[in-house]
């Protein structure tokens, strides 16, 4: 069986919605032997209407500016569905990275989900330890805990 990873981490409040340490990780991931399962190449366009990214934030960000909550409602719930439901019911592994001083919100969920689950899950800080909360520790074993993504990436090729 292939392992597969889903890569979960702040997109809203990131400053390049997530795209940067999704794009340096995956081709290691992919070379490593993983299938890898990112929300934001994950091909919501059909449910959503367009994808997810700039201009989703950017659209979300004016119905909220409009008082349309319906229509947010409706539209995180279809991305909330996909990413819980669809990808981390089906992955083995689920790994968190976290950028210095980063806000987020449905990672956490992610994270808890899957820990929930029995997955594997992975936390990654960018800088030091103290880029993750102290909650965060009990979601992954500690031997999954790194500091860095090359620390990571050795980790996965020696596994």
């Amino acid at each position: 069986m292939v392992n597969s990873i889903y890569l979960a981490g702040p997109i809203e409040f990131a400053t390049d919605f997530g795209w940067g340490w999704r794009t340096r990780l995956t081709p290691a991931l992919l070379k490593a032997g993983w299938k890898v399962l990112d929300p934001l190449n994950d091909h919501k366009e059909a449910e959503l209407g367009f994808k997810e990214g700039k201009d989703f934030h950017s659209k979300l960000n004016q119905l909220r500016a409009d008082g349309n909550v319906s229509e947010i409602h409706r539209l995180m719930t279809v991305v909330r569905d996909i990413d819980l439901h669809t990808h981390i019911d089906s992955c083995s592994h689920l790994l968190l990275y976290l950028p210095h001083r980063a806000v987020t919100c449905g990672s956490w969920e992610e994270i808890g989900y899957a820990w929930s689950k029995g997955k594997t899950t992975y936390l990654v800080a960018e800088r030091d330890l103290e880029d993750l909360p102290l909650w965060a520790f009990a979601c992954a074993q500690p031997e999954h805990i790194f500091v860095g993504l090359d620390n990571l990436i050795k980790h996965l090729k020696k596994g």
